[in-house]
């Protein structure tokens, strides 16, 4: 029993540091775009809608595990495989539409706080509301500091981004943590039937046989599959990797898991209270939800005061978390497919504009409408560029050239003595998040562990290959072993050998890319028919 209690413990303090990147990917599932669909869901089709928040729950912890796959095998994140395989042509224009989507993203941010500051303060007119969500740029200086651009101290610059990065999990595991609070409390103030929410996951014919009930669900989906997410989570992971495979897959899928699950709980709560309320409420007449103004004034009319200023704090919550993911996403992004960075504050105050203007035009000439009109072609925008995110995604991971396990290391000298590779090296944002076991030079000087999967860290001693076609330090042809020796951090003796060991490759299998290429199809057809219809009703 001791032994079990230790374990557990020993399990849960483990998974304790590998907790964060989840909670960062979660806030893009609790977005006002998800509000939005999810009280429409509920307001107007009661529960049947909860059995498409959880497949696309689903869909998105397959697709979110693929990343954690790229970034702990690769090394890479997204946007940086897209920029090492593809096309110049190519790898720009996803660029684009990947900046697209991030903007996109800071629209329905700003729209989402913007509306919620205004029903929090009725008196505040929502043009200034749009404008006073400018002001999240400081909260960005708040964890920004110059030392992670400091040229001169890679070392101090790596520690800065680091921390940077894990300021902003904290921050951000705060305020999901207090939209989750919300939530609660409104669930509480709801009467809710146990068993027609249960019922509401199982799927039905009606979800696919009704035209109307198939296109919010596919608003549903949309809005809760975010493209940002799948370049932000393949750079994140890779902050928390250690020296053992098997330990950074798993625990990076636990930490996924818990964190879609309370993102999981969340939307479907913001349902139950729109069916609860507006569906089956007190009247005997449907009141459906047409926006996030309605759906805060029939709170107010049935639960009262409080539990509207609930909703709208956490409106505002949800909206500030995605701000910081947004901003870290657009520096991922930028790095990967251009291999080129700029301070977060400038990109935020940048990226930040061009969301407000359009808002701010809505905002002034058409006002509530606007607004909501405006949130709902944010997340149409987003749909369009999502195959564009999961379709590279799908084909990384199945491809053994970049699903490859290397540790790749410099030549140094011959000293028999264990040697600690410096951090003199300038090195991408990328390459310096995993540096403490992952450094390279030319090709010619790259060597392979095969066996990285079980090291232990500690220090290494020398290696030196037989290689015709290894070079020194200084680019010499060697003969035999001489300048090909080199130590790293991680624990592990190796050889001397006579040729190169292959690499271990963690490709997809076959089942799973199946699946990968069936869920790809699936978002390609249903984000399709949701922009058709969007276009033949206009």
């Amino acid at each position: 029993m001791i032994k079990s209690i230790q374990k557990v413990k020993s399990y849960l303090k483990t998974l304790g540091r590998f907790i964060g990147p989840g909670f960062m990917i979660a806030v893009g599932y609790l977005d006002p775009g998800n509000w939005a669909t999810d009280m429409e869901g509920g307001s107007s089709y009661g529960y049947r809608l909860l059995f498409i928040i959880l497949l696309s729950n689903l869909i998105a912890v397959f697709l979110q595990n693929l990343t954690i796959r790229l970034g702990t095998i690769s090394g890479l994140d997204l946007a940086s495989a897209s920029r090492r395989y593809f096309p110049r042509w190519l790898n720009l224009f996803l660029y684009v539409l990947a900046e697209c989507a991030i903007i996109a993203t800071d629209i329905a941010e700003v729209i989402g706080s913007a509306i919620a500051l205004n029903l929090l303060f009725p008196k505040l007119p929502l043009p200034a509301g749009v404008a006073i969500t400018a002001v999240d740029v400081f909260i960005i200086l708040m964890f920004y500091t110059e030392e992670a651009d400091d040229p001169d101290s890679s070392a101090t610059s790596d520690s800065a981004s680091v921390r940077m990065v894990r300021f902003f999990e904290m921050f951000v595991m705060m305020l999901v943590a207090a939209v989750g609070i919300c939530f609660i409390i409104e669930l509480a103030y709801s009467d809710i039937v146990a068993v027609d929410v249960f019922k509401g996951f199982l799927p039905t014919k009606e979800i696919f046989t009704n035209p109307e009930i198939l296109y919010v669900a596919i608003g549903i989906i949309g809005a809760t599959v975010m493209p940002h997410n799948l370049y932000l989570h393949s750079f994140i992971v890779q902050s928390y990797l250690d020296t053992s495979l098997k330990r950074n897959l798993h625990y990076g899928f636990v930490d996924l898991i818990v964190a879609l699950s309370f993102a999981f709980f969340v939307n479907c709560a913001i349902l139950i209270v729109a069916a609860a309320n507006f569906y089956y409420g007190p009247d005997t007449q449907q009141q459906q939800v047409q926006d996030l103004f309605s759906a805060h004034a029939l709170l107010m009319q049935y639960l009262g005061p409080p539990a509207a200023v609930t909703f709208a704090l956490a409106l505002l919550c949800a909206g500030q978390s995605s701000t910081l993911t947004a901003t870290l996403a657009g520096q991922v992004v930028m790095s990967g497919f251009l291999g080129m960075t700029t301070r977060p504050w400038i990109r935020r105050i940048v990226t930040r504009l061009i969301a407000i203007i359009p808002a701010m035009v809505a905002a002034c000439v058409a006002g509530r409408e606007g607004l909501s009109s405006m949130l709902v072609g944010s997340q149409v925008a987003l749909s369009i560029q999502l195959p564009f995110a999961v379709v590279p995604l799908v084909y990384f991971t199945a491809r053994k050239q970049a699903m490859k396990l290397e540790l790749v290391v410099q030549a140094k000298n011959m000293d028999p003595d264990p040697v600690t590779v410096t951090q003199q090296e300038k090195m991408s944002l990328v390459d310096r998040t995993i540096a403490r076991f992952r450094f390279s030079s030319s090709k010619s000087d790259w060597f392979r562990f095969p066996q990285f999967s079980k090291m232990n860290i500690d220090t290494v001693k020398n290696y030196c290959i037989k290689s015709d076609h290894a070079t020194d330090a200084t680019g010499a042809a060697n003969a035999g072993c001489q300048g090909t020796s080199a130590a790293v951090t991680p624990a592990i003796v190796v050889e001397e050998m006579d040729q190169w060991p292959e690499p271990l490759t963690y490709a997809n299998g076959k089942i799973v890319n199946v699946v990968a290429v069936l869920i790809s199809l699936l978002l390609i057809g249903l984000n399709g028919y949701l922009v058709v219809s969007l276009f033949m009703s206009i």
